[in-house]
C-alpha cells in the first residue's frame, strides 16, 4: 500500500470517544420508551442515520414522534459532544503527522458537519486540519448511511482520490461502506468496541499502539 494517496476518518468512535457514552445515554431513554429494548440492541443503532434509527426503534414500540425523538436526541447530543466526548489523542497526532505530508485527509460520518466542527473547536482541534474536507451523510444525493459505500464514494469524488487510500472504522457497517467504495480499511480497536465484528478489515489494529502509526507512516514512506 505504498504511495497511498488519502485517509478517510470516520468520526464517532474514531476521531473522538462519543461512542463509549452514546450507548449509556441512548439505552437509558430507549428503555424507558420502548418495549422489549435491551443494551445489545445498541449496536444495530450504529452507523444509521436518525431517521433510520426512529425507524428502527419504532419496531419496538416506540411511540414518540421523529420531530419529538430528534429534539432530544439533540438534548442528548449537547450533553455526548458538548461535554462528555474528548479527542483520541493517538488519531490525533497521526492526523497532524499527515497533514506534514501530500496524503489528502478528510472525514466521513453520519454526523451532521455543524457538530463535529463544533465538537473539533471545543477540543481546540485547529481549523487547518481539516479545511473544508468534512463530509456527512446529510450532504450525499440519496442520503444513505453506512454500510450503503455513498458517503465514502462521495468523498473519493470530491476530493479526487483513487482508490488508493485508507479508510479507518470503528464499526461493522462502516468497514463494509468503506470495503464497498474500494479503499483499504483499519478497523480499529478503541477499548469499547469489542462487540463490533470489523474483521473484514484489511487490518484490524488497537489505536492506542504505536503500530497504529507506524503502519500509516511506514506506507507513505515507503
Amino acid at each position: 500500500m505504498q504511495g497511498y494517496k488519502g485517509v478517510i476518518f470516520d468520526f464517532d468512535g474514531v476521531i473522538v470517544d462519543s461512542e463509549y457514552y452514546w450507548p449509556l445515554i441512548e439505552n437509558e431513554y430507549l428503555i424507558k420508551n420502548c418495549k422489549n429494548w435491551s443494551n445489545e440492541l445498541y449496536d444495530k443503532l450504529i452507523g444509521k442515520s436518525l431517521p433510520e434509527v426512529h425507524e428502527f426503534i419504532k419496531t419496538f414500540g416506540f411511540r414518540p414522534s421523529y420531530k419529538e425523538y430528534s429534539d432530544e436526541y439533540k438534548k442528548m447530543g449537547n450533553l455526548v459532544y458538548g461535554k462528555l466526548c474528548t479527542i483520541n489523542g493517538p488519531i490525533l497526532n497521526l492526523i497532524y503527522n499527515l497533514k506534514s505530508t501530500d496524503v489528502k485527509i478528510a472525514i466521513a460520518s453520519s454526523t451532521p458537519k455543524s457538530i463535529i466542527k463544533t465538537v473539533l473547536h471545543r477540543l481546540k482541534v485547529e481549523n487547518y486540519v481539516f479545511d473544508d474536507n468534512i463530509f456527512t451523510t446529510d450532504q450525499t444525493p440519496k442520503k444513505l448511511s453506512k454500510p450503503n459505500p455513498e458517503i465514502y464514494n462521495f468523498v473519493i469524488g470530491k476530493m479526487h482520490l483513487t482508490n488508493n487510500s485508507f479508510a479507518v472504522e470503528d464499526s461493522k457497517s462502516g468497514v463494509i461502506s468503506a470495503k464497498k467504495a474500494g479503499l483499504t480499511v483499519v478497523g480499529i480497536r478503541n477499548g469499547y468496541n469489542q462487540n463490533q465484528d470489523i474483521k473484514k478489515s484489511d487490518f484490524v489494529l488497537n489505536c492506542l499502539d504505536e503500530e497504529f502509526n507506524q503502519l500509516f507512516m511506514g506506507c507513505y514512506n515507503g
